[in-house]
Protein backbone atom coordinates (compact mmCIF):
# COMPACT_ATOMS: atom_id res chain seq x y z
CA UNK A 1 0.00 0.00 0.00
CA UNK A 2 2.91 2.33 0.76
CA UNK A 3 4.33 1.80 -2.74
CA UNK A 4 0.95 2.40 -4.36
CA UNK A 5 0.28 5.61 -2.40
CA UNK A 6 3.78 6.82 -3.20
CA UNK A 7 3.35 6.15 -6.92
CA UNK A 8 -0.22 7.46 -7.26
CA UNK A 9 -0.31 10.24 -4.67
CA UNK A 10 3.33 11.11 -4.02
CA UNK A 11 2.90 10.28 -0.33
CA UNK A 12 5.74 9.37 1.98
CA UNK A 13 5.59 6.17 4.03
CA UNK A 14 4.68 8.11 7.18
CA UNK A 15 1.80 9.88 5.40
CA UNK A 16 0.34 6.57 4.26
CA UNK A 17 0.51 5.14 7.78
CA UNK A 18 -1.03 8.30 9.24
CA UNK A 19 -3.94 8.14 6.79
CA UNK A 20 -4.50 4.45 7.49
CA UNK A 21 -4.58 5.22 11.21
CA UNK A 22 -7.00 8.14 10.77
CA UNK A 23 -9.32 6.14 8.51
CA UNK A 24 -9.19 3.21 10.94
CA UNK A 25 -10.10 5.52 13.82
CA UNK A 26 -13.09 6.73 11.79
CA UNK A 27 -14.17 3.12 11.10
CA UNK A 28 -13.63 3.49 7.36
CA UNK A 29 -10.73 1.01 7.20
CA UNK A 30 -9.68 -1.96 9.28
CA UNK A 31 -5.97 -2.66 9.79
CA UNK A 32 -5.32 -6.10 11.26
CA UNK A 33 -1.90 -7.73 11.08
CA UNK A 34 -0.86 -5.40 8.23
CA UNK A 35 -3.95 -6.37 6.20
CA UNK A 36 -5.99 -3.28 5.35
CA UNK A 37 -9.61 -3.65 4.27
CA UNK A 38 -12.55 -1.31 3.84
CA UNK A 39 -15.47 -1.27 6.25
CA UNK A 40 -17.84 0.83 4.16
CA UNK A 41 -18.85 0.67 0.52
CA UNK A 42 -17.42 2.93 -2.16
CA UNK A 43 -20.83 4.53 -2.73
CA UNK A 44 -20.99 5.59 0.91
CA UNK A 45 -17.53 7.15 0.69
CA UNK A 46 -18.55 9.09 -2.43
CA UNK A 47 -21.69 10.29 -0.63
CA UNK A 48 -19.65 11.43 2.38
CA UNK A 49 -17.16 13.27 0.14
CA UNK A 50 -19.97 14.92 -1.82
CA UNK A 51 -21.69 16.10 1.36
CA UNK A 52 -18.40 17.49 2.69
CA UNK A 53 -17.79 19.36 -0.59
CA UNK A 54 -21.32 20.80 -0.56
CA UNK A 55 -20.91 21.97 3.03
CA UNK A 56 -17.41 23.40 2.59
CA UNK A 57 -17.66 25.02 -0.82
CA UNK A 58 -21.35 25.78 -1.32
CA UNK A 59 -22.65 26.47 2.19
CA UNK A 60 -24.60 23.21 1.89
CA UNK A 61 -26.67 24.67 -0.97
CA UNK A 62 -27.60 22.27 -3.77
CA UNK A 63 -28.80 25.13 -6.02
CA UNK A 64 -25.45 26.92 -5.60
CA UNK A 65 -23.59 23.72 -6.45
CA UNK A 66 -25.72 23.09 -9.54
CA UNK A 67 -25.39 26.69 -10.72
CA UNK A 68 -21.61 26.43 -10.51
CA UNK A 69 -21.50 22.99 -12.11
CA UNK A 70 -23.77 23.97 -14.99
CA UNK A 71 -22.27 27.43 -15.54
CA UNK A 72 -20.53 26.56 -18.81
CA UNK A 73 -22.26 23.29 -19.64
CA UNK A 74 -25.37 22.38 -21.57
CA UNK A 75 -27.41 19.36 -20.55
CA UNK A 76 -28.79 16.89 -23.05
CA UNK A 77 -32.54 16.37 -23.01
CA UNK A 78 -31.97 12.95 -21.45
CA UNK A 79 -29.79 14.37 -18.68
CA UNK A 80 -32.32 17.10 -17.95
CA UNK A 81 -35.14 14.55 -17.74
CA UNK A 82 -33.14 12.34 -15.37
CA UNK A 83 -32.44 15.34 -13.11
CA UNK A 84 -36.10 16.40 -13.19
CA UNK A 85 -37.13 12.88 -12.18
CA UNK A 86 -34.62 12.84 -9.30
CA UNK A 87 -35.93 16.20 -8.07
CA UNK A 88 -39.53 14.99 -8.25
CA UNK A 89 -38.67 11.83 -6.31
CA UNK A 90 -36.73 13.80 -3.67
CA UNK A 91 -39.42 16.46 -3.19
CA UNK A 92 -41.42 16.16 0.01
Amino acid sequence: MVKECSARLGWKKSTTYTMIKKLSDRAILRNEDTMVSTLIKREEIIKMESEALMKKSFDNSLPAFLATFLQDKKLTATEAEKIKKMIEEATE
